[in-house]
């Protein structure tokens, strides 16, 4: 969500600086997009602002600022397969509920077409928070709604060191199987990957050789020259096995973290708690809390925009010895 910069203006008036990031539009262009600066002010004010920054006092612009604006469904109104609850075989996606564009957009998309199609076959597609950062999305909107365009932020997701580009395959295919979303050729490529995978982890364990990586490249590098029967090993395959023995301890503190939420939900918050003590805790996430007065984890767990990483940092701090 990139709000204008009268917005910001009136949202951060104490804030005496603001960073614009000068975005190049191409190789072989001349033209600059200044991000941070999106607005709807007339022409001549926007000459005048873009031409105080430093650096863009001789700036010609090319295409003027302009604002579109678009209203919303409230995304609580949804199931989770994004049918509307008040009509059937109505099926919403994208900004329309509530959401920035591009990826978030066309993550809704994918389940809302799914789900219409299998709807002919009584199924239902459901992604859960723990298979992708498309189920946190639908599962936040549908059940929180949102204030204001939702993004997917890394930060909203529990299982968020599971979610990974290198395990998309492992958590999705079989669930694409199961709903005929996979076509065969695709799902053969998947099963040979696995069975290629398989047998090199095998191989690599078998020979308790011990290492001492300092990336991904010379992790192949080593294994390749360490084991001549996996020489010709796709390195995607590699990086998939480097990534898991990688991840593996924070997969187990994360799980520990996972526990602490479930299990503190009642935990009291003290009438006399400076939320702005607390480290690791957004600066949004901070007026929120202000703004909301909660007294249990629960209540703070129920404000909107509020992350998993964020309580734990609180539930953590509550638990802490405090100073006397």
């Amino acid at each position: 969500y990139c709000p204008s910069i009268e917005d910001k203006i009136v949202r951060f008036k104490d804030k005496e600086r603001h960073q614009i990031f000068l975005e190049p539009e191409g190789h072989e262009s001349d033209l600059v997009y200044p991000n941070g600066i999106s607005t709807s002010l007339p022409k001549n004010v926007q000459e005048k602002f873009v031409r105080s920054i430093y650096g863009l006092e001789n700036a010609e612009i090319v295409r003027w600022g302009y604002a579109i604006e678009y209203d919303f469904i409230d995304p609580r109104e949804l199931k989770e397969t994004l049918e509307s609850k008040k009509i059937n075989n109505l099926f919403f996606a994208g900004q329309i509920n509530g959401t920035t564009g591009y990826e978030e957009a066309a993550g809704q998309g994918v389940i809302a077409g799914a789900n219409a199609a299998l709807k002919l076959n009584s199924k239902q597609l459901i992604l859960s928070r723990s298979d992708s950062y498309i189920g946190v999305m639908i599962n936040d909107l549908t059940n929180f709604g949102t204030e204001e365009p939702y993004r997917m932020m890394t930060s909203r997701a529990e299982y968020r060191i599971k979610l990974r580009n290198d395990n998309a395959a492992e958590r999705l295919t079989e669930i694409g199987k199961k709903y005929g979303l996979i076509n065969a050729q695709k799902l053969k490529n998947y099963e040979d990957i696995c069975t290629e995978r398989t047998k090199t982890e095998d191989l690599i364990k078998s020979k308790q050789l011990v290492y001492n990586f300092k990336n991904t490249d010379d992790y192949i590098h080593q294994i390749k020259s360490c084991f001549s029967e996996i020489a010709k090993t796709d390195d995607r395959i590699l990086i998939k096995i480097y990534a898991e023995n990688l991840y593996r301890n924070y997969e187990k503190r994360l799980l520990k973290d996972i526990e602490i939420l479930k299990k503190d939900k009642e935990l009291i918050i003290p009438r006399t708690l400076n939320f702005g003590e607390i480290k690791g805790l957004s600066n949004e996430i901070r007026t929120k809390l202000k703004n909301t007065s909660p007294q249990t984890i629960a209540d703070i767990k129920r404000i909107q925009g509020m992350t998993p990483s964020a309580l734990i940092a609180i539930i953590i701090y509550l638990k802490k010895p405090q100073d006397v």
